[in-house]
């Protein structure tokens, strides 16, 4: 889980001798906290369903991506990425069918 997705990013740091503070004008509603959670709750079954080879192969892709971002190559790294969703969104949709 990740913190940006759980802090709201329209907030102001208030940040005195000691301690900071991260005010929001208002808190999530209950159901977009229950959108999170469940949003989460489906990656996590989906994650712990694929198999040490898709795993693999999904780390070995994020790697390239990055690294062609860190070689400053932005057509190779969105070419990489799109062929990376291609191939994780096929295994995903499959997981998905076969839970419903």
């Amino acid at each position: 889980m990740f913190a940006s997705e759980w802090i709201p990013s329209d907030g102001t740091w208030t940040k005195s001798p000691g301690r900071a503070t991260w005010e929001v004008p208002s808190p999530p509603t209950g159901r977009e906290v229950q959108d999170r959670c469940d949003a989460h709750i489906y990656r996590y079954a989906i994650r712990n369903q694929l198999d040490e080879q898709t795993r693999r192969l999904s780390r070995s892709q994020h790697i390239a991506v990055a690294k062609a971002v860190l070689d400053d190559d932005g057509a190779k790294a969105e070419k990489l990425m799109r062929q990376h969703v291609r191939t994780s969104g096929t295994e995903v949709l499959r997981i998905v069918d076969a839970m419903n």
